[in-house]
């Protein structure tokens, strides 16, 4: 069986001008890296849609093998509408009957609605670090993981629960 669902997304990746480098596909513009992975699941034969941001000067000449090594990261499947979410997760998973071009037509609507409105929230300098400095009760609607390097940029002390300065609300 052909793997439509990896042949889906790199002809949409393309198309919003990502570039494939290893397992990633990124877009770098201004010293921001956009990052969109294909991950497969440990569990069948399906994929997840994973996003990341990261911030050149936080980490100068890091080397991002997975969204997860960004400052900011989310998944695409938790982005998008309740109208999109089940279609997406249909064309994400290789078993399910769904034709090449409906794969298609689905993830490139994901990718068009929802991961690159997120990324243009987060296309700035400006804007990433101040989404960085909101408490993460803040951060939940936009569904995107704040971590602790860009936190410690932004000048928020790495705390365990058990610091007696401990604060829930700067955690990742």
């Amino acid at each position: 069986m052909t793997d439509e669902v990896k042949a889906a997304v790199v002809a949409e990746l393309g198309l919003f001008g990502f570039k494939k480098k290893n397992r990633l596909w990124r877009r770098d513009q201004e010293g921001i890296c956009q990052v969109v992975e294909l991950q497969r699941s440990t569990r069948g034969n399906y994929y997840y849609l994973n996003l990341g941001i990261l911030l050149d000067e936080v980490e100068p000449d890091k080397r991002i093998k997975h969204s997860s090594d960004c400052h900011l990261d989310g998944r695409l499947e938790s982005l998008v509408s309740d109208e999109l979410r089940e279609p997406l997760i249909r064309a994400l998973d290789n078993d399910a009957q769904v034709g090449l071009a409906a794969r298609m037509d689905v993830i490139h609507r994901a990718l068009l609605e929802f991961a690159e409105p997120a990324f243009a929230k987060f296309s700035s300098r400006e804007d990433i670090l101040a989404f960085a400095k909101r408490p993460q009760q803040e951060r939940v609607e936009e569904r995107f993981t704040v971590w602790w390097p860009l936190l410690e940029f932004v000048g928020i002390k790495r705390r365990i629960p058990s610091d007696p300065d401990f604060d829930s609300r700067w955690i990742p």
